[in-house]
C-alpha cells in the first residue's frame, strides 16, 4: 500500500468522509441493535452529522484521528438519531383513501362516450381526458406562436431585401 505524505491540515476528500462514515456506521448498527438493511439510512445521517460538525471542511488529520478511533465519537452518538430504524412490528395499514379526481380542463373537441366501466377507471379515464385536453390546447397555442415567429422572420427577410 502506499502511503502519501499529506499534511494534517490539508482538507479530507469525499471518499474519506465517506469511508469514515461508514466505519462509525458499522460501530453504531451494532451499538443500538440496528438491522443491516438500515445500513444506507445510518450511513447517511452519520455522514450529514459528520459535515455538520465540521462546516469548514474535515482535515486530513481529523480524518486519520476517527480512523484510528475505537469508540464512536461523542458527537455522532448525540446527534444521529436511532428512532424508527429498529425492526417492531408494524400496524396493520389503514385502507386506502381514494384519490380525488382530477380537474377536468375545458374540452375543446367532444370525446366519443366510452362504455360505462367500474368507478376507479372512470376516474383513470377522466384524468387522461384532462391530460389529452390540456396537451391538445398547448398544442394549438404553440402552433399560434410559431406562426407569429414565422411571419415576423418574413417581415424581417423583407425589409433586409428591401
Amino acid at each position: 500500500m502506499t502511503t502519501y505524505n499529506t499534511p494534517a491540515t490539508a482538507i479530507a476528500s469525499s471518499k474519506q468522509i465517506w469511508a469514515v462514515s461508514n466505519k462509525f456506521t458499522s460501530m453504531f448498527i451494532e451499538a443500538n441493535e440496528i438491522p443491516r438493511v438500515k445500513w444506507k439510512i445510518v450511513s447517511k445521517r452519520i455522514f450529514a452529522t459528520l459535515m455538520h460538525t465540521n462546516p469548514e471542511g474535515i482535515t486530513h488529520g481529523k480524518i486519520q484521528e476517527y480512523f484510528a478511533a475505537t469508540q464512536l465519537p461523542k458527537v455522532i452518538i448525540g446527534l444521529v438519531k436511532a428512532d424508527g430504524l429498529k425492526d417492531e412490528p408494524k400496524a396493520a395499514k389503514a385502507a386506502p383513501k381514494a384519490k380525488a379526481p382530477a380537474k377536468a380542463a375545458p374540452k375543446a373537441k367532444a370525446a366519443k362516450a366510452a362504455p360505462k366501466a367500474k368507478a376507479p377507471a372512470k376516474a383513470v379515464d377522466q384524468g387522461i381526458d384532462a391530460r389529452i385536453t390540456f396537451l391538445e390546447e398547448t398544442a394549438v397555442l404553440q402552433m399560434q406562436k410559431i406562426e407569429s415567429i414565422e411571419d415576423g422572420l418574413a417581415q424581417i427577410l423583407l425589409a433586409v431585401r428591401g
